[in-house]
């Protein structure tokens, strides 16, 4: 993803990326300018989204804002969310 790529789109509500395509770098400031904008959506595991090379403020959001994929529901702390329906789904802890 491009520096920048969603600058000023403040209809932008949420992200999601796929674990399975070719995304393997997110530059610099995507969602700046985004007031609005509220959630990540991410279909891997933490580990397989920290592999991803992103530029040092790509984005402005804590790790709050950040959700994962879980087929079942989680055991851990975290945020995670699911597909129920064709619907995303986030579980509740």
């Amino acid at each position: 993803i491009e520096s920048f790529a969603f600058v000023f789109c403040r209809a932008l509500r949420r992200l999601v990326f796929d674990a399975d395509s070719s995304l393997t770098k997110i530059g610099e400031d995507i969602l700046m300018e985004n007031p609005s904008f509220g959630r990540i959506f991410y279909s891997g595991t933490k580990d397989e989204w920290d592999a991803i090379d992103k530029e040092v403020s790509y984005f402005t959001y804590d790790e709050e804002y950040m959700y994962y994929y879980s087929e079942t529901e989680p055991t851990t702390p975290g945020n995670y969310w699911h597909i129920v329906n064709d619907a995303l789904i986030i579980w509740e802890q």
